[in-house]
């Protein structure tokens, strides 16, 4: 009887996730990844909602019990009734059709927090795009509508469980607008991706004896101490080392680098934490980063197959958690949730 009861429970599921694959493979073909999509009638899916249905079956029973009495006044009730269903039809679909969907990006998040995919949406031949809907399955739903001037960007959620390449797949777009009666919908893969660097851990650095081991000791290099030169500014260089006395005088955009004897004091280094596993290090390296780039000073990684010289700005923090978040992995893919 449990084996009976077994197979029953394993069926279902089995068929399901047959069905997901074959859904899958047609929609790859249907509706290919790209990192902008054009809604039109083969990329738009319509189908009545469960309200539909029951006005639809309002609707029949009208009709027969006017044809039963013989009364015109029902007749006209129910043809009234069956315009403003296709009207429906037609009104949901223009909903969608001819959306112009394009991926705007997203901000890497640490492990366990929630990202956020932001979508560009605009209209073509004076579409409505109201009540949009739009999910990563599994996730919460947001609703969204163009404005006056026929664009919208949408940020949809997606809670990132590991490090690493974030690539959710597909998102489902859906609207009902405006009577409720109608669904229509799509499946849209704009290959969104995020970084997911490891979640911050708070801890102290110890100081190991096998620290500087396997790496060049360097005495004099760029740090936090002595002015060495100016160079050009770079985008994501650090406000508190432009050069703006320089700046005032008109001889442009520069920015100070540093030379000193900084030793291992602004360097983030594997080996500065021996008695923790593999990701509990991950982490306390990415706090260490988060905090020298919040202060906006100066730091170094080290890892055990890379190291990243001393230097600061955006750029430089982000290839630090880039990094990180990539460490022990050949694809660089940890988080794709069904």
């Amino acid at each position: 009887m449990n084996t009976l009861l077994s197979v029953k429970r394993f069926i279902p599921s089995r068929i399901d996730a047959l069905i997901r694959k074959r859904v899958g493979i047609w929609l790859e073909k249907r509706i290919p990844p790209s990192e902008q999509v054009v809604l039109d009638h083969r990329r738009i899916f319509i189908f009545p909602t469960l309200n539909g249905l029951m006005f639809l079956g309002v609707v029949m029973t009208l009709f027969l019990a006017g044809i039963n009495y013989q009364n015109n006044l029902i007749l006209a009730l129910c043809f009234l009734l069956v315009s403003l269903f296709l009207n429906a039809i037609f009104a949901t679909y223009r909903n969608l059709s001819g959306l112009i969907l394009e991926r705007a990006g997203a901000i890497p998040v640490g492990a366990g927090e929630t990202l956020c995919f932001h979508i560009k949406i605009n209209n073509t031949n004076n579409t409505v795009g109201q009540s949009l809907r739009l999910h990563i399955p599994g996730q919460h739903t947001v609703v969204a509508s163009l404005d006056s001037s026929g664009q919208s960007l949408v940020a949809i959620p997606f809670i990132a469980q590991q490090r690493g390449w974030c690539k959710p797949g597909r998102f489902h777009l859906q609207t009902v607008y405006p009577l409720g009666l109608i669904r229509s919908w799509s499946w849209i893969d704009l290959q969104l991706s995020c970084l997911v660097y490891p979640k911050p851990f708070d801890s102290p650095r110890q100081q190991s004896s096998d620290v500087g081991q396997g790496y060049q000791q360097s005495t004099a290099q760029e740090g936090v101490e002595d002015v060495a030169e100016l160079r050009v500014y770079r985008q994501g260089d650090s406000p508190k080392h432009v050069d703006w006395k320089a700046f005032a005088k008109g001889r442009g955009l520069h920015t100070k680098t540093y030379q000193g004897y900084s030793g291992d004091s602004n360097w983030i280094d594997w080996l500065n934490w021996p008695n923790i596993n593999q990701e509990q290090r991950l982490s306390a390296m990415t706090y260490w980063i988060l905090t020298y780039a919040q202060k906006q000073e100066a730091f170094g990684l080290r890892l055990p197959s890379s190291e990243i010289p001393l230097d600061c700005g955006d750029a430089h923090v982000f290839l630090a958690l880039k990094t990180v978040a990539l460490f022990g992995c050949s694809d660089g893919v940890f988080a794709k949730d069904d």
